[in-house]
């Protein structure tokens, strides 16, 4: 990969305030306030909340377990501190009620 996405990538990353470039010295991640994680969730319930009233028309049983079993995997990692893994299926749970949408369509 060339340096050019990347440089271009970290540029983004510094005008969103989420890093800082010092040249010749390196690049540091910022603090991130309540008050930005609090404005990254508001911008994520939109979207999500649409997608699962939209599936709460069509959903079949089979869709609706596999979610309570991706739901009790990623309560068992957190329940035993496995950051990582809970991570993994909370997104796992987010992409299967997207790719449930696009299957239940007429």
């Amino acid at each position: 990969m060339s340096r050019t996405p990347i440089r271009s990538a970290l540029q983004r990353l510094e005008h969103d305030g989420l890093v800082r470039i010092y040249p010749k010295q390196g690049i540091y991640i910022c603090d991130i306030s309540v008050k930005q994680v609090n404005e990254v969730y508001e911008i994520r319930i939109a979207p999500e909340t649409f997608a699962l009233r939209k599936l709460s028309h069509s959903i079949e049983k089979h869709q609706l377990e596999e979610l309570y079993d991706i739901l009790n995997k990623q309560y068992e990692y957190i329940k035993n501190e496995d950051s990582y893994s809970a991570l993994e299926y909370d997104m796992r749970f987010h992409l299967r009620i997207m790719e449930f949408n696009k299957m239940n369509k007429c």
